[in-house]
């Protein structure tokens, strides 16, 4: 996929999050009932984001009285105030996507493997028999080279860690490649996350 197409559909899919969020749609489970670990119901992305869409709305009136305060009003000033807050709503349009994408998404258990979706953020595949082992995350962790921490927002401290026993592609933001032989991930139920891994490597 082309960059210029991924970002197309990364906008559609954010305009699209967001009408559900302001119709306020349901948020469905993984299709066809499969086990899944969702990050919605302890992530602290929710105060983070009420924070920032409230900044916003205080900066868009301010900023639209002090350009004007500042430059005057009429012809291309009042583009450019016009254009400016309108850059700020899309932002707090953008952000209200950005997280119901999140609050939909799921790391699902496939038949090939656990497929990691977060939002725009994260999208991989981590086969089952690339797995070593699976454990709950020791405290807080140090970052490394090869590790990748799968997390809403950094204050969102991994809880679950996937150890590979081959090195694995998953690929971040901006469809960006990253090479993994680590995988931490911030869950809101850890511990059946794990008992579900467990299961189906024990079965295989």
């Amino acid at each position: 996929m082309t960059k210029r197409r991924y970002e197309w559909i990364s906008e559609v899919r954010i305009m699209g999050a967001f009408l559900r969020a302001i119709a306020f749609r349901a948020i469905a489970d993984a299709p066809g009932g499969a086990r899944h670990a969702t990050t919605r119901h302890t992530s602290q992305y929710k105060p983070i984001l009420f924070v920032l869409i409230l900044l916003m709305a205080i900066e868009i009136p301010v900023m639209h009285l002090l350009l004007a305060h500042v430059l005057g009003s009429g012809g291309w000033k009042t583009v450019l105030q016009r254009v400016i807050a309108g850059l700020s709503a899309y932002g707090v349009i953008w952000l209200i996507g950005d997280a119901r994408l999140m609050r939909e998404s799921a790391h699902v258990l496939r038949p090939e493997g656990l497929e990691l979706r977060l939002g725009l953020r994260w999208n991989g595949l981590v086969p089952y028999d690339a797995i070593d082992r699976v454990a709950r995350a020791p405290g807080v962790l140090s970052p490394r080279p090869g590790a990748v921490d799968i997390t809403p927002v950094g204050m969102d401290t991994p809880n679950v860690v996937v150890y590979l026993r081959t090195r694995i592609e998953l690929y971040g933001i901006f469809n960006i490649p990253r090479t993994a032989d680590e995988v931490r991930l911030f869950v809101d139920e850890p511990n059946a996350l794990i008992a579900a891994l467990r299961e189906v490597m024990h079965a295989d």
